[in-house]
């Protein structure tokens, strides 16, 4: 029982958190059951902000962002009973915000994007993201020189290779872009 009731606990928190979310970035929500909604076209040139690989450092606005690790080819994320498995394959990038700026900033997964090798942007996976231990440490408001860590989980589809990751402070205009290499 002890364990039914803090697995309740943990649904409901998730569940405001995404409403919080929804009503801070309209039009950000995903489809059903937190999945995101359906990939979108990659836009040209969105790439106009500092570009880099994993390991390197690279910002968009007021936010810093070090991409540490990419997990590919997962299928199931969490435990037995609260996890969830991929429509696809699962994409984890592993990463630190660090707000660069002179003002509190908010990060948030509404605004970030995996384009796969088809070209195709991908929403993260917000439900599969809250089964990935320590994301929670990831989003919300960073002071000045606060830090976040965590990870990014996307769901994309099976015979899709992941191309770059499009990370956002959602004031900037242009993202930073951190390439996936093989």
């Amino acid at each position: 029982r002890p364990v039914a009731v803090a697995a309740l606990a943990l649904v409901l928190a998730a569940g405001a958190a995404a409403v919080a979310l929804v009503a801070a970035h309209p039009g950000a929500a995903g489809g059903p059951a937190g999945r995101p909604a359906a990939t979108e076209p990659a836009r040209a040139g969105a790439d106009g902000g500092r570009t880099g690989g994993v390991g390197d450092r690279v910002a968009s606005g007021g936010l810093e962002f070090h991409v540490t690790r990419v997990h590919t080819g997962v299928r199931r994320v969490g435990g037995e009973v609260t996890g969830e498995r991929a429509e696809g394959r699962f994409v984890i990038a592993r990463l630190r915000v660090r707000n660069t700026g002179e003002e509190a900033a908010t990060f948030t997964d509404a605004d970030q994007r995996l384009v796969d090798s088809h070209g195709r942007a991908h929403a993260p996976d917000t439900s599969a993201g809250l089964r990935v231990g320590g994301s929670g440490r990831l989003f919300g408001r960073l002071g000045p020189g606060e830090e976040g860590r965590g990870g990014l989980v996307f769901d994309i589809p099976a015979g899709a290779d992941p191309v770059e990751l499009r990370l956002s402070d959602f004031r900037a205009e242009k993202p930073a872009v951190v390439r996936l290499d093989p």
